[in-house]
């Protein structure tokens, strides 16, 4: 439940955040062009390749729990990896918003969307293979 939880929250917060991104830095005092405001999700690219490394650790983490659990492998072993990813969600919805609000440095909001993304990849991953564990009759 709780990782299903992750991933409802992670998938609707980046989807509302995402749709505000192009109106924050358009506007003064940022007056970004469209370019320059499609070149700010780069730093979504950056934590892509970052949530994508904590889900690739998640399934590291699960072998090396699995090899001291006796070789016993369990679904909940996976969720160890979702700290980060609340860690990253904290970070970067709060410096996105923050940023937003008071004006910050565009860098600010940059950092904020990496770290948003981040979360979402990584969350979501974990949030799906700890569904297939659960259930591996019905992941097949």
């Amino acid at each position: 439940l709780l990782g299903w939880i992750h991933y409802a929250f992670g998938a609707t917060a980046g989807i509302v955040s995402f749709n505000t991104i192009s109106e924050i830095l358009t506007e003064a005092p940022y007056n970004f062009s469209t370019t320059s405001t499609g070149l700010v999700f780069f730093a979504a690219l950056v934590g892509n390749i970052i949530g994508y490394a904590i889900g690739v650790t998640s399934d590291h983490v699960v072998i090396a729990l699995s090899r001291r659990n006796g070789g016993v492998k369990e679904p909940e072993m996976r969720l160890y990896m979702l700290a980060p990813c609340f860690l990253l969600a904290a970070t970067g919805y709060m410096m996105y918003g923050w940023g937003a609000q008071t004006e910050a440095h565009w860098v600010t909001i940059a950092i904020g969307i990496g770290a948003m993304i981040s979360h979402q990849v990584g969350a979501c991953t974990i949030a799906t293979a700890y569904a297939m564990d659960c259930f591996p009759g019905v992941s097949y």
